[in-house]
């Protein structure tokens, strides 16, 4: 008959059960003086399968179906152990053939742990997701940062190079300036007063953005300069 047991979340549950066994040859004797009838042997034997079985009542309701290789093989070990101690027989095959439901609504318990499993893995990938965007921000933030760093330092090279090539001018156009007035007063003759003079016209021409046109700086040079 089936082997009725109880699930850890208190359900009826049928088991249809079969093995076969081999006897211990070194305890044969004391296994004729124990069941000296077949009958005896049987109903023995039986009983203590069925009390192995039925003392395993952990698994929930959906594992006599997602683990019922692994329940089969737990039960095997069980029963071998009782059935070795108390009949003298080893177990060479075990099988479990069929398993039912006895009373109850298991197939909505089954649904409702089914969909609490998935609403768990449902919530557990949104908060790996959202741990994945928020290291997303991250980086993207470090990296908005590290473009505003390397702009910022770019812009101020710009303006050292900028300020480098027109001190240089600024240099250049001095040194012009210089060689010019050294030739004016070298190989035109200019006196100190007319180089002040022409110092001082140049530097308001540059400051009007014009053309000056030097006349006669003084009554000793006849000659009209255009500078």
């Amino acid at each position: 008959p089936p082997v009725k047991i109880t699930s850890s979340v208190g359900s009826s549950v049928q088991l249809e059960i079969s093995f076969q066994y081999t006897f211990q040859q070194s305890n044969l004797y004391a296994l004729y003086q124990l069941y000296p009838t077949t009958e005896k042997f049987q109903k023995t034997l039986a009983d203590t399968a069925q009390t192995a079985i039925t003392d395993k009542s952990e698994y929930e309701n959906a594992d006599f179906y997602t683990k019922r290789l692994q329940i089969r093989d737990e039960l095997q070990v069980a029963v071998q152990e009782r059935v070795s101690e108390v009949c003298f027989v080893d177990l060479k095959y075990f099988q479990l053939r069929d398993v039912k439901f006895v009373g109850g609504n298991f197939e909505q318990t089954l649904n409702d742990k089914l969909i609490a499993e998935q609403k768990t893995k449902t919530a557990d990938a949104e908060t790996q997701a959202d741990l994945v965007r928020a290291e997303t921000a991250v980086l993207q933030t470090e990296g908005q940062a590290r473009i505003d760093v390397a702009l910022a330092r770019d812009i101020a090279d710009g303006f050292l190079l900028e300020s480098k090539y027109r001190a240089q001018a600024s240099q250049l156009v001095a040194e012009r300036e210089a060689l010019s007035y050294k030739m004016f007063k070298d190989q035109l003759g200019f006196t100190s007063q007319e180089m002040v003079k022409l110092a001082w016209i140049r530097t308001v021409g540059h400051v009007a953005n014009s053309t000056q046109t030097l006349l006669g700086i003084n009554s000793d040079v006849p000659a009209t300069r255009v500078v």
